[in-house]
Protein backbone atom coordinates (compact mmCIF):
# COMPACT_ATOMS: atom_id res chain seq x y z
CA UNK A 1 0.00 0.00 0.00
CA UNK A 2 1.66 3.70 -0.76
CA UNK A 3 0.81 6.03 1.45
CA UNK A 4 1.16 7.31 5.14
CA UNK A 5 -0.23 5.46 8.62
CA UNK A 6 -2.69 8.38 8.27
CA UNK A 7 -3.79 7.46 4.75
CA UNK A 8 -4.43 3.62 5.84
CA UNK A 9 -6.67 4.14 8.75
CA UNK A 10 -8.13 6.54 6.26
CA UNK A 11 -9.68 3.75 4.27
CA UNK A 12 -10.14 1.79 7.27
CA UNK A 13 -12.34 4.19 8.86
CA UNK A 14 -14.87 4.03 5.53
CA UNK A 15 -14.69 0.23 4.39
CA UNK A 16 -13.46 -1.70 7.79
CA UNK A 17 -15.39 -2.30 11.45
CA UNK A 18 -12.01 -2.31 13.40
CA UNK A 19 -10.99 -1.01 16.24
CA UNK A 20 -7.07 -0.06 18.05
CA UNK A 21 -7.01 -2.30 21.06
CA UNK A 22 -4.17 -0.92 23.18
CA UNK A 23 -1.61 1.91 23.09
CA UNK A 24 -2.93 4.02 20.41
CA UNK A 25 -2.11 7.64 22.23
CA UNK A 26 1.46 7.46 19.88
CA UNK A 27 0.01 5.81 17.00
CA UNK A 28 1.03 8.75 14.61
CA UNK A 29 4.64 9.49 16.31
CA UNK A 30 7.87 9.13 14.06
CA UNK A 31 9.47 6.10 13.39
CA UNK A 32 7.47 4.24 16.46
CA UNK A 33 5.84 2.02 13.78
CA UNK A 34 8.70 1.02 11.51
CA UNK A 35 9.36 -2.60 10.85
CA UNK A 36 10.24 -4.47 13.79
CA UNK A 37 10.56 -1.89 16.37
CA UNK A 38 6.40 -1.79 17.43
CA UNK A 39 3.59 -3.07 15.88
CA UNK A 40 -0.62 -2.24 16.48
CA UNK A 41 -3.10 -4.27 18.19
CA UNK A 42 -5.97 -4.19 16.32
CA UNK A 43 -9.57 -5.85 16.80
CA UNK A 44 -11.61 -6.48 12.85
CA UNK A 45 -14.91 -7.77 12.22
CA UNK A 46 -13.54 -9.47 9.53
CA UNK A 47 -9.63 -10.37 8.85
CA UNK A 48 -10.17 -10.85 5.27
CA UNK A 49 -11.40 -7.44 4.67
CA UNK A 50 -8.45 -6.19 6.17
CA UNK A 51 -5.44 -7.99 4.45
CA UNK A 52 -7.41 -7.14 1.26
CA UNK A 53 -7.95 -3.35 1.87
CA UNK A 54 -4.06 -3.11 2.90
CA UNK A 55 -2.38 -5.13 1.21
CA UNK A 56 -0.89 -6.96 4.52
CA UNK A 57 1.10 -9.82 4.39
CA UNK A 58 1.47 -12.97 6.90
CA UNK A 59 4.37 -12.94 8.92
CA UNK A 60 4.49 -16.55 9.47
CA UNK A 61 4.59 -19.75 7.12
CA UNK A 62 1.61 -20.77 9.68
CA UNK A 63 -2.06 -20.67 8.42
CA UNK A 64 -3.50 -19.98 12.05
CA UNK A 65 -0.81 -17.15 13.04
CA UNK A 66 -2.21 -13.87 12.98
CA UNK A 67 0.85 -11.26 12.67
CA UNK A 68 1.19 -9.48 9.58
CA UNK A 69 2.85 -6.49 7.80
CA UNK A 70 1.44 -4.30 5.65
CA UNK A 71 4.03 -2.34 3.51
CA UNK A 72 3.80 1.29 3.56
CA UNK A 73 6.40 3.47 1.05
CA UNK A 74 9.44 2.35 1.64
CA UNK A 75 8.57 0.57 5.25
CA UNK A 76 5.99 -1.90 7.02
CA UNK A 77 4.09 -1.54 9.93
CA UNK A 78 3.47 -4.65 11.86
CA UNK A 79 0.09 -5.65 12.69
CA UNK A 80 -1.57 -8.49 15.28
CA UNK A 81 -5.08 -8.58 13.81
CA UNK A 82 -7.28 -9.95 16.15
CA UNK A 83 -10.64 -10.97 14.72
CA UNK A 84 -14.18 -11.78 15.79
CA UNK A 85 -14.61 -15.25 16.67
CA UNK A 86 -10.48 -16.05 17.04
CA UNK A 87 -11.05 -16.12 20.55
CA UNK A 88 -8.36 -13.66 21.66
CA UNK A 89 -11.26 -12.12 23.63
CA UNK A 90 -14.96 -13.85 24.00
CA UNK A 91 -16.67 -13.72 20.99
CA UNK A 92 -19.88 -12.09 22.08
CA UNK A 93 -17.64 -9.31 23.56
CA UNK A 94 -15.54 -8.73 20.46
CA UNK A 95 -18.77 -8.05 18.69
CA UNK A 96 -19.64 -5.73 21.66
CA UNK A 97 -16.28 -4.11 21.71
CA UNK A 98 -16.63 -2.70 17.98
CA UNK A 99 -20.28 -1.99 18.72
CA UNK A 100 -18.66 0.85 21.50
CA UNK A 101 -16.06 1.94 19.96
CA UNK A 102 -15.24 5.67 19.46
CA UNK A 103 -13.04 8.05 17.11
CA UNK A 104 -10.45 9.46 19.04
CA UNK A 105 -8.57 12.81 18.61
CA UNK A 106 -6.59 11.74 15.84
CA UNK A 107 -9.39 10.00 13.68
CA UNK A 108 -9.15 6.51 14.64
CA UNK A 109 -11.30 3.45 16.49
CA UNK A 110 -10.51 2.87 19.75
CA UNK A 111 -12.11 1.06 22.81
CA UNK A 112 -14.94 2.62 25.30
CA UNK A 113 -13.01 3.41 28.64
CA UNK A 114 -14.97 0.85 30.27
CA UNK A 115 -13.73 -2.17 27.44
CA UNK A 116 -10.19 -0.28 27.33
CA UNK A 117 -10.17 -1.49 31.51
CA UNK A 118 -11.49 -4.78 31.36
CA UNK A 119 -9.75 -6.17 28.13
CA UNK A 120 -6.63 -4.76 29.48
CA UNK A 121 -7.20 -6.71 32.32
CA UNK A 122 -7.59 -10.14 30.53
CA UNK A 123 -4.60 -9.26 27.95
CA UNK A 124 -2.78 -8.75 31.35
CA UNK A 125 -3.76 -11.72 33.43
CA UNK A 126 -4.47 -14.54 30.59
CA UNK A 127 -2.31 -13.74 27.73
CA UNK A 128 0.59 -12.65 30.15
CA UNK A 129 3.30 -15.45 31.91
CA UNK A 130 2.88 -13.27 34.97
CA UNK A 131 0.88 -9.46 35.45
CA UNK A 132 4.28 -6.82 35.18
CA UNK A 133 4.66 -3.43 36.60
CA UNK A 134 4.61 -2.20 33.27
CA UNK A 135 0.81 -2.94 33.17
CA UNK A 136 -0.41 -3.02 37.19
CA UNK A 137 0.14 0.76 36.43
CA UNK A 138 -1.71 0.66 33.15
CA UNK A 139 -4.69 -1.07 35.05
CA UNK A 140 -4.78 1.55 37.54
CA UNK A 141 -4.28 4.47 35.62
CA UNK A 142 -7.13 3.52 33.27
CA UNK A 143 -9.18 2.00 35.94
CA UNK A 144 -9.25 5.78 37.51
CA UNK A 145 -10.01 7.05 34.05
CA UNK A 146 -12.78 4.87 33.64
CA UNK A 147 -14.52 5.02 37.87
CA UNK A 148 -12.98 8.47 38.06
CA UNK A 149 -11.52 7.48 41.12
CA UNK A 150 -8.32 7.72 42.92
CA UNK A 151 -7.00 3.90 44.26
CA UNK A 152 -4.35 1.33 43.43
CA UNK A 153 -5.61 -1.77 42.62
CA UNK A 154 -3.26 -4.98 43.99
CA UNK A 155 -3.78 -7.93 41.19
CA UNK A 156 -6.11 -10.08 43.36
CA UNK A 157 -8.69 -6.78 43.01
CA UNK A 158 -7.99 -6.25 39.27
CA UNK A 159 -8.84 -10.42 39.20
CA UNK A 160 -11.90 -10.04 41.09
CA UNK A 161 -12.67 -6.88 38.96
CA UNK A 162 -12.41 -9.11 35.85
CA UNK A 163 -14.10 -12.32 37.53
CA UNK A 164 -17.07 -9.81 38.45
CA UNK A 165 -17.42 -8.38 35.12
CA UNK A 166 -17.59 -11.78 33.03
CA UNK A 167 -19.95 -13.29 35.25
CA UNK A 168 -22.23 -10.05 34.75
CA UNK A 169 -22.19 -9.80 31.26
CA UNK A 170 -21.99 -14.20 30.93
CA UNK A 171 -18.34 -14.36 29.02
CA UNK A 172 -16.45 -17.22 29.00
CA UNK A 173 -12.98 -17.37 28.53
CA UNK A 174 -11.91 -18.71 24.99
CA UNK A 175 -8.75 -20.57 23.88
CA UNK A 176 -6.79 -18.68 21.18
CA UNK A 177 -7.44 -19.91 17.77
CA UNK A 178 -3.01 -18.44 17.09
CA UNK A 179 -1.03 -20.60 19.09
CA UNK A 180 1.47 -17.83 19.52
CA UNK A 181 -0.63 -16.05 22.06
CA UNK A 182 0.14 -16.99 25.49
CA UNK A 183 -2.07 -18.46 27.79
CA UNK A 184 -2.26 -18.51 31.33
CA UNK A 185 -4.14 -21.83 32.43
CA UNK A 186 -3.99 -20.88 35.90
CA UNK A 187 -5.79 -17.35 35.32
CA UNK A 188 -7.75 -19.43 32.46
CA UNK A 189 -8.98 -21.85 34.95
CA UNK A 190 -10.04 -19.67 37.70
CA UNK A 191 -12.35 -17.42 35.13
CA UNK A 192 -15.17 -18.84 33.41
CA UNK A 193 -14.31 -20.16 30.32
CA UNK A 194 -14.71 -22.61 27.05
CA UNK A 195 -12.75 -25.58 26.80
CA UNK A 196 -11.38 -26.53 23.19
CA UNK A 197 -9.82 -29.88 22.97
CA UNK A 198 -8.69 -29.13 19.33
CA UNK A 199 -7.24 -25.25 19.72
CA UNK A 200 -5.46 -26.99 22.63
CA UNK A 201 -3.82 -29.98 20.88
CA UNK A 202 -3.31 -27.26 18.05
CA UNK A 203 -1.31 -24.93 21.00
CA UNK A 204 0.37 -28.29 22.25
CA UNK A 205 1.97 -29.02 18.50
CA UNK A 206 2.75 -25.39 17.75
CA UNK A 207 4.97 -25.40 21.11
CA UNK A 208 6.57 -28.79 20.35
CA UNK A 209 7.82 -27.49 16.92
CA UNK A 210 8.91 -24.44 18.45
CA UNK A 211 10.99 -26.05 20.98
CA UNK A 212 12.53 -28.70 18.34
CA UNK A 213 13.07 -25.10 15.87
CA UNK A 214 14.97 -23.91 18.83
CA UNK A 215 16.90 -26.81 19.62
CA UNK A 216 17.54 -27.02 16.23
CA UNK A 217 18.93 -23.53 16.15
CA UNK A 218 21.07 -24.41 19.11
CA UNK A 219 22.76 -27.26 17.42
CA UNK A 220 23.80 -25.74 14.33
CA UNK A 221 25.31 -22.41 15.81
CA UNK A 222 27.33 -24.75 18.03
CA UNK A 223 28.79 -26.73 14.85
CA UNK A 224 28.92 -23.50 13.05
Amino acid sequence: MKGTLKDLFAILNSKCNYLILRNWNNLFSKGVYEAGHADIDILCESKASFVELTGAKRIHKEKNRDNYIVPMDDNGIRFDVRWVGDGYYPTSWEHEMLNNRVLNEDSVYVMSERDHFYSLAYHALLQKKELSDEYANKLNTTYNLFTSENTILTEDEIVQKLLSFMKKNKLKAEIPVDPGVFLNLQVYSLLPHNYSISRLLLRKAFCIKTYLSHQLRRITNRIS
